[in-house]
């Protein structure tokens, strides 16, 4: 498994983020998010609210899905929207609002 390149997302134009996770309520300080997104060089990132934890990038999908199975692998994570458009709605397929909440069934 690659062990990931240390990465400063904010620096990078044109990063996809594609899927997100969020553990505890999102109005908390204690609320943690993971992100997956793909790079333009075509890398994988794997970005993490807590900025104790460094954001990573790997050349495959398949090492960024193995590093958030690490990380969300405590429980109580839930995937939310990455993106959102103009309007405020999830970017993306499948997605159902519940109450202030998008959740995908």
């Amino acid at each position: 498994m690659d062990d990931g390149e240390r990465v400063q997302p904010w620096l990078v134009q044109g990063l996809r983020r594609l899927q997100r996770w969020r553990r505890g309520h999102e109005q908390t300080h204690a609320a943690r998010e993971v992100t997956l997104g793909r790079m333009p060089d075509g890398r994988w990132l794997v970005e993490v609210s807590d900025v104790r934890v460094p954001s990573l990038a790997y050349r495959t999908e398949e090492d960024a899905r193995r590093r958030v199975t690490a990380l969300t692998a405590s429980g109580g994570w839930t995937e939310i929207p990455a993106v959102y458009d103009a309007s405020a709605r999830p970017v993306g397929e499948g997605w159902q609002r519940r109450g202030g909440q998008w959740y995908r069934p």
